[in-house]
């Protein structure tokens, strides 16, 4: 019997041999997936649901105070109540909230599930860190918070083109 895939993974890998995606084949990896692509949308990047994602990219360069904390809690709590409303955010941590590098901000988010209170999952946002699962976009013709019309070259972390997308 063939096995049956959910969902697909984030971040995207394009080396995978079922597909160009990476696959899911339980629920927990395919929520993983889904929570942390919900947290890493900016609101207003998603042209027709400008209201999905969070704020967290507005907290980057904020002052590093303990309201910092209360601030990232609020916009992941209303981001998980209207698009992920079968978990509940159990903790929200800045572990390096007193460090003075102010291009770097993480935050550690515990979750669980709502009707399963045993199963529960961790994640680890760096914001500001260089990474090498995303791309650069290196130009936009026209661009707005509400959407995207245009051209968008993608390059890799190297400066390589990977691609162009078309708006």
């Amino acid at each position: 019997m063939a096995q049956k895939f959910i969902g697909i993974t984030y971040p995207y890998d394009s080396s995978q041999v079922n597909g160009l995606f990476g696959q899911t084949i339980n629920t927990i990896t395919q929520v993983k997936s889904n929570f942390k692509n919900l947290m890493l949308t900016m609101k207003g990047e998603r042209v027709m649901q400008p209201d999905l994602g969070t704020d967290l990219h507005l907290l980057l360069f904020e002052q590093r105070t303990d309201d910092l904390v209360e601030r990232a809690r609020a916009t992941i709590n209303d981001s998980v109540d209207r698009w992920l409303p079968f978990l509940e955010v159990v903790d929200v941590q800045i572990p390096n909230l007193n460090e003075n590098d102010p291009n770097k901000l993480e935050i550690y988010i515990q979750y669980r599930f709502r009707n399963n209170q045993n199963v529960t999952d961790s994640l680890t946002i760096a914001l500001g860190a260089p990474t090498a699962d995303f791309g650069v976009i290196v130009r936009t013709t026209t661009g707005n918070r509400r959407g995207f019309v245009g051209t968008v070259e993608l390059n890799d972390t190297s400066n390589n083109p990977i691609g162009v997308l078309d708006g």
